[in-house]
């Protein structure tokens, strides 16, 4: 194969990345949406599950760290509201990691998850680990 023809295939194999990983972006945006309006109305089941389904869309080896981040949030939040503090403290405690993997550029993030984890914890009445966790 000549190297025009490589430079050819590589051009429609970047084409082809892109094109895929641009249309997953836009069915990420598209399932939070549909799940915020869902929860809006009270539609807490559905919007669960359209949360989940973001999520799985960049929880993958390379995915976008950022996005997993928010989706991991938007579902815990979304679990709090169906009273299921138990699974909302281990999807704060995973976008915790991310935050703080992320070094500075995570720190903000890290500070409304590590306040988030603490309500979660209050919730349980374990206020001992909540303070704990606050100031960690």
């Amino acid at each position: 194969m000549d190297n025009k023809s490589k430079l050819f295939l590589s051009t429609i194999l970047i084409g082809i990345v892109g094109t895929a990983t641009g249309c997953q972006q836009d069915e990420w945006n598209q399932l939070i949406s549909k799940g915020k309006k869902e929860a809006e109305i009270g539609q807490y089941e559905l919007a669960k599950a359209d949360f989940t389904a973001a999520m799985l869309l960049v929880d993958k080896p390379g995915g976008d760290q950022s996005r997993l981040m928010e989706s991991l949030s938007i579902l815990a939040k979304q679990d709090e509201q169906l009273y299921q503090s138990v699974e909302a403290e281990t999807l704060w405690r995973r976008a915790l990691a991310i935050a703080q993997a992320e070094g500075n550029n995570g720190k903000v993030q890290a500070a409304n998850i590590l306040w988030q984890l603490s309500w979660t914890l209050d919730s349980q009445n374990r206020k001992s680990e909540s303070l704990k966790t606050s100031w960690q």
